[in-house]
């Protein structure tokens, strides 16, 4: 009767060590050693409609490395099978998007963010290389869907719950171009259907 009372009491203390291990995974602490990271992202938006108005870009690329000794950067790559991993896509609307992952306790991460209009096909990025390439081919004035944000966080360190705000910023340069004798060409009858520009040793990618 001794034994089967303590073999019960043996069994008891062990469903509570369970318990225990449970809650602690749910809550992310101790056992696997994570913590929550939340990033809220913002791009700049015109008030009124207006090109390039910000609001065709609707999503946002998270890639993010871990830091090693002497600034060596590892990509921590995505899932191939629908898991999630911190380097993720997210959705923006109106110029804001929230990013949220876990990662390791007391690592140090670096993340790169890119935001453009899904599916554009515009721009690749190399996650070996940390940059961002661009194709101007058949490129058009006031395409909105070559719109595109980006901005660098470098050296967090993960030291418990993380939470942060990043402003992303237009890697590109602005070309506006006017005519001095518009109206005059209005009154004369005489309508412009189109107008080509050719540039020349600009940059095709960003780093």
């Amino acid at each position: 009767m001794k034994n089967f009372f303590k073999s019960l009491a043996i069994c008891a203390l062990a469903a509570l060590t369970f318990a225990s291990c449970q809650k602690e995974n749910a809550d992310g602490n101790m056992d696997d050693q994570s913590s929550v990271v939340s990033i809220n992202l913002t791009s700049p938006l015109m008030g009124t409609k207006a090109f390039a108005d910000g609001n065709t870009v609707n999503v946002v690329h998270v890639h993010v490395y871990k830091v090693g000794e002497n600034g060596a950067l590892t990509y921590i790559d995505r899932g191939t099978d629908g898991t999630v991993t911190p380097s993720q896509d997210v959705r923006m609307s109106n110029g804001s998007a929230t990013y949220s992952t876990r990662l390791v306790t007391g690592q140090t991460y670096t993340f790169v963010f890119w935001a453009e209009k899904s599916g554009n096909g515009h721009y690749t990025y190399n996650h070996r290389t940390q940059t961002i390439s661009v194709n101007y081919a058949n490129a058009a004035g006031n395409d909105e869907s070559r719109d595109a944000f980006y901005a660098v966080l470098k050296n967090v360190t993960i030291n418990g719950a993380y939470s942060a705000s990043v402003a992303l910023k237009r890697p590109f340069a602005q070309i506006n171009f006017g005519a001095s004798d518009y109206d005059a060409a209005v009154a004369a009858g005489i309508t412009v259907t189109g107008a080509s520009v050719k540039l020349t040793g600009i940059a095709n990618s960003i780093n």
